[in-house]
């Protein structure tokens, strides 16, 4: 006597590899990625002055992280609606408020600092830079 489970009919297989298949179509349409986050944009901080610089964001309550002299922090903030960030320095002759600015985070935003907090400190806002979210190429 033959063991029916080696023995299987192909209509039995056929359909256990279609039970599989189904299972398996439902997870790859998952994965796919969602076409809205490509259009996600970024915001940049690049601190080229001679001190450290920083983002606050009133509407949040919160700020980015110090970003030091010579360096750039790049970010998503989930904001798609305009907000305000304000712009600050730091260095060891103390904290200077730069300005503000309302941007939106659906686009590449970067805010760049520069100058001297000794002499002339100020920043650049740059929307779109092509430069990889770094517009002055450092």
């Amino acid at each position: 006597m033959r063991n029916k489970l080696v023995t299987t009919s192909g209509r039995w297989r056929r359909s256990v590899q279609a039970a599989l298949l189904s299972l398996v179509i439902p997870v790859a349409l998952v994965s796919l990625p969602d076409p809205a986050a490509a259009a996600v944009g970024t915001t940049t901080l690049c601190s080229y002055g001679d001190y450290d610089s920083w983002l606050a964001l009133p509407r949040r309550g919160s700020t980015t992280p110090l970003v030091p002299a010579g360096q750039c922090w790049s970010t998503h903030l989930g904001v798609y609606s305009s907000e305000q960030a304000d712009v600050f320095g730091r260095n060891g002759l103390g904290v200077v408020y730069l300005g503000s600015r309302t941007f939106n985070d659906f686009q590449n935003s970067a805010f760049v600092t520069r100058g001297s907090l000794a002499g002339f400190a100020y920043y650049d806002f740059y929307i779109n830079p092509t430069n990889g979210g770094d517009p002055s190429g450092g």
